[in-house]
């Protein structure tokens, strides 16, 4: 009996021309098939199922995290190219006091000495994107050129650093 009603709703999803027509052997049961229900399409279906598949079923944690929106993409990309500044004014303030070590080797040059003898051209040079002053040391006859970074603070994980 429930081929039967298989059939014909199967039947009412693919639009036949003609009418479903009996089974050839007669059905064994007493009682006469009926249905309480209403026969429905096979789409009809499909999307109570999956209504009630999306309603019970949990989203998967698994999923990759949303990607940020403009604005923080665009801080993102401005944080990054003020990274990639530091770095490059590190290394030009790092060759800069090379240059200054050549002339007075006894001592480490400050920026102060820097700008005063002109191996950098104003003050302006020696502050970074976020407006900290380069830090210069010498240690065991090497250079180091450092940006406190975002946070300002020296010493921490997002200093950027130049060593000569």
């Amino acid at each position: 009996m429930r081929v039967h009603l298989a059939l014909l709703v199967l039947g009412a999803c693919a639009a036949p021309a003609e009418p479903a027509v009996a089974p050839a052997a007669p059905v064994t049961s007493a009682a006469p098939v009926t249905s309480a229900a209403p026969v429905t399409s096979a789409a009809a279906v499909v999307h109570q199922q999956q209504d009630r598949d999306s309603a019970v079923t949990p989203a998967p944690s698994n999923l990759p995290a949303a990607e940020p929106s403009a604005p923080a993409r665009i801080e993102q990309g401005l944080q990054q190219a003020r990274i990639a500044g530091a770095a490059v004014q590190a290394r030009a303030i790092g060759s800069a006091a090379t240059l200054w070590l050549m002339d007075h080797p006894d001592r480490c040059p400050t920026l102060q000495d820097l700008v005063r003898d002109r191996q950098l051209v104003n003050e302006r040079a020696t502050r970074d994107p976020w407006g900290s002053q380069f830090l210069i040391q010498c240690q065991g006859g090497r250079l180091q050129v450092r940006s406190p970074g975002p946070d300002r603070a020296p010493n921490t994980g997002d200093d950027v650093v130049s060593t000569e």
